[in-house]
């Protein structure tokens, strides 16, 4: 029943959210076969339209393919003069953000 309610819950956020930020959510902590039904959760239930995802890796790297007409990514550019010397404009380059369509 815990497991069930806490799935529940997870659920629903997934659902509610505006902005679903994950970084590295799956691929370093999990097999690759649970990583395909985590995202089978994710792509399950992030569905309203106008929802934003952050992601670090992209889509295409975790899930190889994207589901067609599902969402649309988001194209921006990193203005390395304005970024502080201290941080690594090459990460901010991984950065992949998406709009649910």
């Amino acid at each position: 029943k815990q497991w069930y309610q806490r799935r529940v819950r997870e659920t629903q956020l997934l659902q509610n959210a505006d902005v679903i930020m994950m970084n590295n959510v799956f691929e370093h902590f999990i097999e690759p076969e649970l990583q395909a039904k985590c995202w089978d959760v994710v792509v399950g239930n992030v569905r309203r339209k106008g929802q934003v995802l952050v992601l670090v890796p992209s889509l295409e790297e975790s899930l190889g393919d994207v589901p067609p007409g599902w969402v649309e990514e988001i194209s921006w550019d990193v203005d390395e003069e304005l970024a502080p010397d201290e941080l690594d404009v090459e990460s901010l380059r991984d950065i992949h953000l998406y709009r649910v369509l």
